[in-house]
């Protein structure tokens, strides 16, 4: 989860990263 956030802030900003976080939530549950 934490390095979804990182790769996401550092890849493309932090909409991207917040965006990434909630799919990985959403596939993990």
């Amino acid at each position: 989860m934490y390095d979804v956030i990182i790769i996401g802030m550092g890849s493309a900003g932090l909409p991207a990263g917040m965006y990434a976080s909630r799919y990985k939530l959403r596939n993990a549950i």
